[in-house]
């Protein structure tokens, strides 16, 4: 790992101040020794004046120069220990050496500030950890001296600590909503891997709009080296997918069936998640709970797409005559349209959540399908059944009597009534009953479904007649085991009879 080892911020002003001191200290001491050899030449002048002139009367003169010139250089040096050594001597304060393994950092005023900075660091590295951090340095004090503008502020202490240890480093520390998920070596790295996430989605559509739904924010900080990451590592974080729960509301022809096939989850999935939903009353708009797969920052992407689609051709029926009843046949055949579609469609990590048409050209129209549907009845009934009488009286239902079950309704009308068939057929009975029906008919209407008219006093069709719904087969009368004129009506279902009245209006 590569030790970062940072040298400690100083205060601007007073680190200038505190470099132009001894540079201005020798600019003085120079001018004051330039002023003394001035002093000197000039006591030469002086020396040759009294010479001159008064030689004879201040011969004590003479004597007291030769002695200054005997003595320049230690005036000099008496005057260069006073300007310089004394104003330095008076600006140095006691202070606390503070050293990283043996290597002095710089100086603080008192240890206390050192214990500071110390928990400072591992508290703001625990933060980012997510767990308890510890310096692992050895770190120790010894008495100094120094100027206060060389003592290191609160900031630059723990900044000259940090950058010391091999543990700590200068990190661009990335948080996804607030969670710290991983650090690089820069912030450019950061801008880089994010990058990489949006070309990912907009899978080379430079116009495509890409937003990061997740909160994903960067600082440059000291940070546990631990945390150091690759920009490939960290892309790969980013966008590894977990299993979290996610809320969908149920639309109108909604069920928790189709819901869990929608999201790949079995009913009994969906319901643990949701004890409070009863399936048989689940109403549009409920939120039920899923769940999904997503990674740790999602992503959508708003794009305009172009494509085209089929447009269905609708089916048209006629009746026709000519063909039996169960027939159909195709006189044209369907064709689809064209058209060309521009819209603009969200989606959220790779899955389309919305989709806006803009704009929609038909390149060309769809052709109907025509289809013969016959009418010729071929005996085969509709499956709906009419009454075999218009009007009359109920008189007896589908009931047991006289210790046996009556199988059909009695429908009570006057004799010469016309009795129709209940639905199209094929006549299998038209005759006289010896078990009590007298005269009788029964119509095969297919699919399993017959039906039986009793006690007709004439019959209109013979066995092998093909009726249709509504088509005169009788006429009511008072035959067989009557007391009066009616119809008796019988309905079965696989030679099972039912009640009539289920299958009759």
């Amino acid at each position: 790992m590569k030790q970062h080892n940072q040298t400690p911020h100083r205060h601007p002003i007073r680190e200038r101040l505190a470099a132009l001191a001894s540079p201005l200290l020798l600019v003085v001491s120079l001018l004051i020794i330039l002023a003394i050899n001035l002093a000197h030449a000039a006591s030469f002048r002086i020396r040759g004046f009294y010479y001159d002139h008064l030689y004879r009367r201040l011969r004590g003169l003479r004597s007291a120069f030769a002695s200054i010139r005997a003595h320049r250089t230690q005036s000099l040096a008496l005057i260069m220990t006073l300007v310089l050594f004394v104003p330095m001597a008076s600006m140095m304060r006691p202070a606390v050496a503070v050293k990283v393994d043996g290597r002095v950092l710089g100086f603080v005023s008192d240890e206390s500030e050192v214990s500071a900075a110390c928990r400072e660091i591992e508290q703001a590295s625990s933060e980012v950890l997510g767990e308890p951090f510890r310096l692992d340095a050895d770190i120790s004090y010894e008495v100094a001296v120094t100027t206060p503008g060389h003592l290191l502020e609160a900031e630059d202490l723990s900044d000259a600590i940090a950058g010391s240890v091999d543990s700590l480093s200068t990190l661009a520390v990335v948080k996804v909503n607030g969670d710290t998920v991983g650090a690089v070596q820069d912030a450019d790295e950061v801008q880089s891997v994010l990058g990489k996430l949006e070309q990912q989605y907009q899978d080379g559509d430079s116009e495509a709009k890409v937003t990061l739904l997740d909160d994903v924010s960067v600082e440059t900080m000291q940070a546990p080296t631990k945390l150091l990451q690759t920009g490939d590592e960290l892309f790969k974080t980013l966008t590894e997918t977990s299993i979290q729960p996610e809320t969908v509301e149920a639309g109108e022809d909604d069920t928790l069936t189709s819901i869990a096939q929608a999201h790949g989850m079995l009913v009994d999935e969906i319901l643990a998640l949701n004890p409070d939903i009863i399936p048989e009353r689940m109403a549009p708009g409920t939120e039920v709970t899923i769940t999904a797969a997503k990674p740790l920052v999602s992503v959508e992407v708003a794009k305009k797409i172009d494509y085209t689609e089929s447009i269905p051709y609708d089916t048209v029926t006629r009746r026709s005559d000519d063909l039996a009843q169960d027939k159909t046949q195709v006189i044209q055949q369907g064709v689809p349209g064209e058209a060309a579609i521009e819209a603009e469609v969200v989606m959220v990590n790779g899955v389309e959540k919305e989709r806006t048409i803009l704009s929609r050209t038909v390149l060309s129209d769809a052709t109907d399908k025509i289809v013969a549907v016959g009418t010729k009845n071929t005996g085969v009934g509709t499956g709906s059944l009419r009454r075999p009488i218009s009007g009359g009286t109920i008189t007896s239902g589908f009931k047991w009597r006289w210790g046996r079950l009556h199988k059909g309704v009695d429908i009570a009308v006057s004799t010469g009534t016309p009795v129709m068939a209940a639905d199209n057929g094929k006549v299998i009975v038209a005759g006289y009953s010896k078990s009590g029906y007298g005269n009788y008919v029964i119509i095969n209407h297919g699919n399993g479904m017959k039906t039986l008219y009793g006690h007709n006093s004439v019959l209109k069709v013979n066995v092998g007649d093909t009726v249709t719904k509504g088509q005169t087969i009788a006429l009511s009368g008072n035959t067989g085991n009557s007391t009066g004129p009616h119809c008796h009506f019988e309905v079965m279902i696989d030679d099972v009879n039912v009640d009539p009245m289920k299958y009759i209006g």
